[in-house]
């Protein structure tokens, strides 16, 4: 099935499970949510909500201003916005965000990959403590390192009991909670 919502404070919402759900929000104020399996949302306007409570679902994020809620298994979330905030409760989710944006993630799962694309973005990461097995690849050159090892020399404390990570003059990844000794080499992939 499929929604196009084109007004403002629109909202849409699927629910069978299996479903292949195809949802676009070009309006501002959108609700989406998504609980089929296999669920795609677009959405283009400012304040937009979506939830995700299938499996293998994804979502792009053009506007500003996003709250995504990835609550099932392998999850996809692009984000190219100005500011956004995602939760992970699901397995083995995945957040790409590149651009000049501020990202608030909370790791609520296990296994989450996020794909930083740009240097010129501020992410505050939460949760990350209860999740052994997740990692962030730097990609496009974020942070110009050229090594995991780089990158674990280059970890600092962030002031309030967490560790924070460069990604140059005007980019960074804060560990909100997870102090240096908590995050490990194996975390971290260069492409």
């Amino acid at each position: 099935s499929s929604a196009d919502l084109y007004g403002a404070n629109s909202s849409a919402g699927g629910n069978q499970a299996g479903d292949n759900f195809t949802l676009e929000a070009t309006a501002s104020q959108s609700s989406v949510v998504a609980y089929g399996a296999n669920a795609t949302v677009l959405t283009q306007g400012t304040g937009d909500t979506v939830t995700l409570g299938g499996a293998n679902s994804s979502e792009l994020d053009y506007g500003a201003n996003a709250i995504v809620n990835g609550n099932g298994n392998n999850d996809t979330v692009t984000a190219i916005s100005a500011n956004v905030t995602l939760s992970f409760a699901g397995a083995n989710d995945i957040a790409n965000l590149n651009g000049a944006l501020i990202a608030s993630i909370a790791d609520l799962g296990v296994g989450l990959h996020l794909n930083i694309g740009s240097s010129t973005q501020t992410d505050v990461i939460t949760g990350l403590g209860s999740d052994s097995s997740w990692l962030i690849d730097l990609l496009n050159g974020a942070g110009g390192y050229s090594s995991t090892a780089a990158v674990m020399s280059a970890l600092q404390g962030d002031g309030h009991g967490g560790t924070s990570l460069s990604l140059g003059a005007s980019g960074s990844i804060d560990f909100a909670g997870l102090s240096a000794n908590q995050i490990h080499a194996s975390n971290f992939k260069i492409n």
